[in-house]
């Protein structure tokens, strides 16, 4: 599957670069023909100057003379051997790579009113361009070859030019009056001016787009334009003549430097190339989208080097010539991966083809210059300067919008993330408030639960206190034998036993509130009848009153019927133990304690009083408050608070009526239960 994939991938790559060539030769074949008509076979006309025109092309009325061996001199060529050898040039203006030197012989008659006349040679490129007249030549300062010429009104004068280059001879020669002269140079400077100045501003734009986004590929780019930038400098002549014409060649110590304006041209213009290339692999991953259009491009980025230590080190032989085609193969090679990598996918190759097609269909043709295939003129002179013009503008504006496209969705991305970030910071906020409150709630329940266990030891303490006393009291009377009788000793065991009975009930409390999670061991309700459980009750405290040392007194009033509660029998046994224990606390020796009981129809009521000193008022408020004691007692402070919680968990109400010397009376009520 992999192999049928690859293999059609490759016959659609060749497929776009068999259609880039044929429009390459298309191309050429049109601007062949349109110079066609140019060309003519026979006798070289002179050229006859008049005050009406001001500028001439030469090209149609001179003949070239080739010399592949550099070996003639102008005595040479004026000898009728060689005369006979020069041919027509027929409006020919690029002879390709056919000879390093041309004789080039001109014959202009000066028609018009003015003696003073420049011929110009449009190449730059050129080693060595030399005039020979036999009148008055002033070589000129211009970014290509240029001589100021004295022509007699009305003369025929013969002129020679000997050009030499290591590249393609090309030879666009014209006759300018210097007035029409000055004019086209204030306008091609201009021009110049206008298209470098555009340069400039492409590479500080594209720095400034490096800078921001740090995309190598962009800096790749920048060194493309900047390389091609100097191909063209060289290809203007701008080089030639501000830094001089010699700054290209080597010198006379044979200290190396470029070896001529056409190798140096050929250096810059093969780097841009490899630049291009890389920025290309760097911006279209060609190696991911179109396989085979990756591995052209390594190939390339392998062969752009070597040719450009050629054009560097080793420009001489047919090296120029073998070079020219590499160019014409790389011009074409760009646009097959471009193309190749937008019709896998890309669609970023898209939008860069779009801005290398003006360089190939308006530039190509001028890389046809160089083999003499396409005649000199504006527009194949200058076509890959307006080519590269179209492409600089064309990628800026699509790296602009690109670039913009990049930002906005980056803008957007990062909105997005700011607000998840947002949302996640007000979420994690409300769960940190939401742990914490937790955490708070549950310290305080801790904390709670910690007091309520406290408390409830202290209560069992309390309460397992008394009845231990009463054993303790018991075993010493049986011990001393101060119950003699066998049914006093039975009524006092019985009494210890229930005694014990009460003491292992508190330890089975504790153990639950060991297991439990709160610190409130639950109540067991259960549905009695109060006046029984209340008889059976007071006459167990009566006999422990009186164990005490204290009189008790037990009355129980009703209405005739039972009443039912639902209580934990227990906890209400503890209740009354607690109070009686504390009457018989502030009663003295010999003195009363009353049990009273009353039923009603809505709640029962139990009154437990003494003849103890009394409470004052400024007490009252305080006396079930957990731990508060009078000065003098000895107690814990715990028996009134515990009866007070027991008695209102179980919906009843508690109180205290007392005055100082009169005693005090405590009861309790508690909800009768309707079982109708």
């Amino acid at each position: 599957m992999s192999a049928r994939l690859e293999l059609g991938e490759e016959t659609e790559v060749m497929r776009i670069i068999r259609f880039l060539f044929v429009s390459f030769c298309v191309l050429s074949l049109i601007y062949g023909v349109a110079s066609a008509n140019a060309r003519s076979e026979g006798e070289i006309p002179e050229l006859v100057t008049s005050d009406s025109k001001l500028m001439y092309s030469m090209n149609t009325h001179m003949s070239i003379l080739a010399d592949p061996d550099r070996q003639w001199s102008l005595d040479d060529v004026q000898s009728q051997v060689l005369q006979e050898r020069f041919r027509p040039a027929t409006g020919q203006s690029s002879f390709g790579f056919g000879s390093p030197v041309y004789w080039v012989k001109m014959q202009i008659r000066n028609g018009s009113s003015k003696p003073n006349w420049e011929i110009g040679l449009q190449n730059p490129l050129l080693d060595k361009a030399e005039l020979f007249a036999p009148v008055s030549v002033e070589p000129l300062n211009r970014n290509y070859p240029a001589f100021a010429l004295n022509l007699p009104s009305g003369q025929l004068t013969t002129i020679y030019m000997r050009l030499e280059t290591s590249g393609s001879m090309i030879v666009p020669l014209s006759l300018t009056e210097p007035s029409a002269t000055y004019d086209a140079i204030h306008l091609e400077f201009l021009l110049y001016g206008l298209y470098y100045g555009m340069i400039v501003i492409i590479i500080v734009y594209m720095y400034t787009l490096y800078r921001s986004i740090r995309n190598s590929a962009y800096l790749y780019y920048i060194f493309y334009i900047a390389s091609y930038s100097a191909s063209q400098f060289i290809w203007n002549g701008l080089a030639r003549q501000f830094m001089g014409p010699d700054l290209l060649m080597a010198d006379s110590r044979g200290i190396y430097w470029f070896n001529g304006p056409s190798s140096a041209y050929d250096f810059f213009f093969l780097l841009s190339l490899w630049f291009g290339f890389m920025a290309i692999r760097k911006m279209l991953e060609p190696d991911k989208y179109a396989p085979l259009a990756g591995r052209v491009c390594r190939l390339m980025l392998v062969l752009c080097p070597i040719s450009v230590l050629c054009a560097l080190m080793v420009y001489s032989g047919g090296i120029p010539y073998y070079l020219s085609w590499f160019k014409s193969a790389g011009i074409l090679i760009v646009p097959s991966v471009i193309i190749a990598c937008a019709v896998k996918g890309n669609r970023l190759a898209w939008y860069v083809s779009g801005s290398i097609l003006p360089l190939f269909i308006i530039g190509g043709p001028s890389n046809l210059l160089s083999f003499g295939l396409v005649p000199d003129n504006v527009f194949t002179h200058f076509g890959m300067q307006f080519g590269s013009a179209a492409e600089f503008l064309t990628m800026a504006v699509l790296l602009y919008e690109q670039i913009s496209k990049m930002r906005k969705t980056q803008d957007e991305a990062k909105q997005q993330l700011m607000n998840a970030l947002t949302d996640w910071n007000e979420a994690l906020n409300k769960t940190v408030a939401e742990q914490t409150e937790n955490l708070r709630r549950t310290n305080g329940e801790l904390v709670i639960v910690e007091a309520a266990r406290t408390m409830l030891l202290q209560n069992i303490s309390h309460d397992v206190r008394n009845p231990l006393n009463f054993v303790q009291g018991g075993i010493l009377a049986l011990k001393y034998k101060l119950a003699a009788e066998p049914g006093q000793q039975e009524r006092l065991l019985n009494k210890v036993y229930g005694k014990v009975l009460d003491v292992n009930r508190f330890i089975d409390d504790l153990f639950e509130l060991s297991r439990s999670q709160g610190a409130q061991i639950p109540y067991v309700l259960e549905l009695v009848m109060f006046q029984d459980w209340i008889e059976d009750l007071f006459q167990e405290v009566a006999a422990d009153i009186e164990y005490a040392g204290r009189r008790c007194k037990v009355a129980i009033s009703s209405n005739g019927a039972d009443a039912d509660v639902q209580i934990d029998p227990h906890l209400m046994k503890r209740v009354i133990l607690n109070l009686v224990q504390n009457a018989c606390a502030y009663t003295p020796a010999g003195g009363t304690i009353t049990l009273h009981a009353s039923l009603g129809i809505r709640s029962v009521a139990v009154r437990i009083g003494d003849d103890g000193p009394g409470i004052g008022p400024e007490r009252l408020p305080h006396i079930f408050r957990r731990n508060y004691k009078e000065a003098e007692s000895q107690g814990s402070g715990l028996g009134l608070a515990i009866a007070k919680e027991i008695v209102e968990g179980h919906g009843g109400e508690i109180g205290v009526q007392s005055l100082p010397g009169q005693g005090s009376q405590f009861y309790f009520t508690l909800p009768v239960v309707d079982t109708t």
